[in-house]
């Protein structure tokens, strides 16, 4: 099993080619695998403590990131 580990830009840009990237590696690598790591998003506003509410495009594009590898946020 590969188990690689993500500390996700912040930048908006560059976070999207690290989900683009992170797809084609899944395609690539055909086996299941384990990713670990900060990806800079967060699925729910129950896990915030504090700041301003959460983007729902942010969100949506980690959910879209999790279903396309049937991945899941090990925090829910």
């Amino acid at each position: 099993m590969y188990a690689p580990a993500i500390y996700a830009p912040l930048q908006e840009q560059e976070k999207d080619k690290s989900w683009h990237h992170l797809k084609q590696l899944n395609d690539v690598i055909g086996i299941a695998w384990c990713i670990m790591g900060d990806f800079n998003e967060m699925l729910q506003n129950s896990k915030k403590n504090g700041g301003t509410q959460l983007n729902a495009s942010k969100v949506l594009k980690l959910n879209d990131f999790l279903a396309y590898n049937k991945g899941c946020d090990a925090n829910v």
